[in-house]
């Protein structure tokens, strides 16, 4: 997901590519103060599948703004960078990714911020109470929806 969010303009070019394969359920993203999102559930030992594809495709099916993507390209990065130095497994997948991230970066240059998401802090105890509890209300067993990140 780092990955995604780190590549200026990928997100918005698998918004584009989705919209001309699905032209009668184009991309449309969530608007006002409140959003939902569906998360994706993953069978045991498939999280190591996941791909860029699955990854766009979920925030695309929660109908993620482009915008709150290009505002967390500061965060990514930052992630990115930490992790990139320590993992030698992935770290052809890094070089790439970074090589990748870099082109894009010169192409669409540092994607712009959100102002009205500046100052976010971590949830105060009452708003974790608030938070379980719509999550109960919303997503009881019986009721909940599971989003297939497939199509």
């Amino acid at each position: 997901m780092a990955i995604l969010m780190a590549t200026p303009g990928l997100y918005r070019s698998h918004i584009d590519l989705w919209n001309e394969c699905h032209p009668e359920q184009p991309f449309i993203a969530q608007t006002g103060k409140t959003h939902y999102y569906r998360h994706l559930v993953l069978a045991p030992g498939t999280s190591a599948n996941l791909t860029l594809n699955t990854m766009a495709k979920v925030l695309i099916h929660n109908g993620v703004n482009p915008r709150e993507i290009d505002h967390s390209y500061t965060f990514s990065v930052n992630y990115l960078d930490q992790i990139y130095v320590d993992d030698p497994i992935h770290h052809s997948l890094f070089n790439v990714a970074d090589n990748h991230c870099l082109h894009t970066l010169q192409l669409h240059g540092v994607p712009p911020a959100i102002p009205e998401f500046d100052g976010w802090t971590l949830p105060s105890k009452i708003n974790l109470i608030w938070m379980y509890y719509f999550k109960s209300r919303i997503c009881s067993e019986e009721n909940c929806e599971i989003m297939d990140a497939s199509g």
